[in-house]
């Protein structure tokens, strides 16, 4: 079950709002998001996943 949601996750994924995500949160070295990871999903499109 879990395995099929984070398919899901990838399949809905963004590259694009990824890199835009990733400069909005800082997380560059030294940074306080620093080794933050992003996939390019908003809230409401993660939560929508996991109700299924």
């Amino acid at each position: 079950m879990l395995d099929q949601l984070k398919k899901e996750f990838r399949k809905a994924a963004s590259p694009e709002k990824a890199r835009i995500y990733t400069r909005f949160f800082k997380t560059g070295k030294g940074e306080y998001g620093e080794g933050d990871q992003f996939i390019g999903l908003t809230v409401p499109e993660q939560r929508a996943l996991a109700r299924k």
